[in-house]
């Protein structure tokens, strides 16, 4: 066994951990002719292979220093520090009512995250939402299939992307007019929602925000809306009636594609409403458009 002359190579660069100090990456009692030049890049490829382990360590310790069980559910602490996400709800839960709390660790709770109720919870029937929540983020409540009733409160701006999509049990939901973005299927799929009041300030109504809502039957919309995308109200059937401001200066494609539409009522002229982007192939001229100066026919197109 030959012998060895041991020497220490110690890493001056440190790998800061969060607040927990720092880490040096050192190389004890390896032999000297170890670090000849045919060796180095085994050495480096070690170096990084520490390193890489140590970063995901603080990721993976920082993601859990964010998170916090509360009363059995988890929340999800804001980037500033300031307050709270509620992340997910226990997955053993079986009663039909929960309501989120306004605050954890004297925290206010200011949004849903992804996928909080949305898959596992069949049973849920109402869902009371503090006043201190201002977004609904993507899937929150998707397929809570049960759920008929919740209260959106009265700061709340944000709902996001396929938000209440599979909601098959929601009848009506009141839009506080604090809300200025309904973000694409928000409402998709949820057949037994029969009206719907959307909220003054609301400029955009997203693609497949309504699409497959079999059952509605009303639809409010504001004056401050511009724009309608794709396939907004497609698959309403039983929408046979829709008031469109004249603030409208633009659809997306089968807007009202297999729905039950048999006329709508136009806030403008028809001067106007020719004007309109995509009015024409949106509204596929099989329904009369009536305008303030007169009515479109569609006989007559």
């Amino acid at each position: 066994m030959p012998s060895f002359n041991l020497t220490y190579l110690t890493a001056n660069r440190s790998l800061r951990s969060s607040a927990r100090g720092f880490y040096d990456v050192r190389f004890l009692c390896l032999p000297k002719k170890y670090f000849k030049e045919k060796n180095m890049k085994k050495i480096v490829a070690l170096c990084l292979s520490i390193v890489m382990l140590l970063s995901v360590s603080l990721v993976l310790t920082s993601c859990e220093e964010k998170r916090t069980l509360y009363e059995g559910n988890i929340y999800e602490l804001s980037e500033d520090g300031e307050s709270y996400a509620f992340a997910s709800l226990d997955q053993s839960y079986t009663e039909t009512k929960f309501e989120i709390p306004s605050t954890v660790n004297d925290k206010p709770v200011t949004s849903i995250g992804d996928e909080a109720f949305a898959y596992h919870f069949p049973n849920i029937t109402s869902i009371t939402i503090p006043e201190t929540v201002t977004t609904i983020e993507i899937n929150a409540f998707r397929d809570c299939v049960s759920l008929t009733t919740v209260k959106l409160p009265g700061k709340l701006t944000t709902i996001g992307e396929q938000a209440f999509l599979g909601c098959s049990a929601l009848e009506t939901i009141s839009l506080p007019d604090s809300v200025t973005s309904i973000a694409r299927g928000a409402f998709k799929d949820c057949v037994s929602l029969k009206s719907v009041k959307l909220p003054e300030g609301l400029t955009l109504i997203s693609e497949s925000t309504f699409d497959n809502c079999k059952n509605l039957e009303t639809v409010d919309i504001p004056g401050s809306v511009t724009r309608i995308d794709d396939f907004a109200f497609s698959g309403c059937t039983s929408l046979k009636t829709l008031n469109i401001p004249a603030s409208v200066t633009f659809f997306g494609g089968s807007v009202f594609g297999n729905a039950g539409l048999e006329k709508i009522n136009y806030g403008g002229t028809k001067a106007q409403w020719l004007e309109v982007n995509g009015a024409n192939e949106s509204t596929e001229w099989y329904y009369d458009i009536y305008c303030s100066d007169g009515t479109i026919n569609k006989t007559e197109n």
